[in-house]
């Protein structure tokens, strides 16, 4: 019998059952000496102008980036994992505090969602061709086999902080848009929902 996999992202601990086929994919050779590789060059090009639904205006940065889970499920279901951990530590910088009462925190937050989103699917079909690493290649080649997209968000937050149901109205109407999910998941440890992995706090 297949022995459940284990991945730590971040401060947290993700195991998947027995039978899963799941990958740190931020940690893969390909994508970080390949894909990164393609950056933008241009400064006008990696920045994108936003008005924003209150009128006000800002600049969002565009990059190359990629989620950081990918698992597939006996169902070959390949859920794509972003996980972010907002719960204030110790090592703390400023650029990692957010205020999510304003809406450009909101906008920001999922912009990356979906740029990450698109990164990994973009970087399967070149690194089932031409990644050197034999695992990463096999593991590109499964995903590819996939039969359903499913997105997640895993997101740690101080109770109060963040609107869960404000956050899934925004990526819910960005993925449906895209044909890619549209039904995707925002949870945390507290609400797990109906994902089969499990989670827990890995302090290190």
């Amino acid at each position: 019998m297949s022995e459940t996999t284990t991945i730590i992202e971040d401060r947290l601990s993700f195991e998947f059952p027995a039978g899963w086929h799941a990958t740190k994919f931020d940690d893969w050779q390909f994508y970080n000496t390949k894909m990164l590789s393609m950056q933008y060059q241009s400064k006008e090009t990696q920045t994108l102008h936003v008005e924003l639904p209150s009128g006000e205006k800002t600049v969002l940065t565009q990059s190359i980036s990629g989620m950081d889970i990918l698992a597939m499920d006996t169902e070959k279901t390949l859920w794509l994992i972003e996980v972010k951990d907002y719960r204030p530590h110790p090592k703390a910088k400023s650029k990692d505090l957010h205020d999510f009462s304003d809406e450009q925190e909101f906008i920001k937050l999922i912009d990356k969602v979906i740029l990450k989103l698109l990164g990994a699917l973009a970087s399967l079909l070149p690194a089932k061709i031409n990644a050197q690493n034999p695992e990463e290649q096999a593991f590109a080649e499964y995903f590819l086999s996939a039969k359903k997209l499913c997105v997640v968000l895993h997101v740690e937050f101080e109770t109060g902080e963040l609107n869960p149901a404000n956050l899934y109205r925004k990526l819910c109407k960005r993925l449906r848009k895209g044909a890619i999910d549209a039904t995707p998941r925002i949870i945390s440890m507290n609400d797990m929902q109906d994902v089969a992995w499990k989670v827990s706090s890995s302090e290190f």
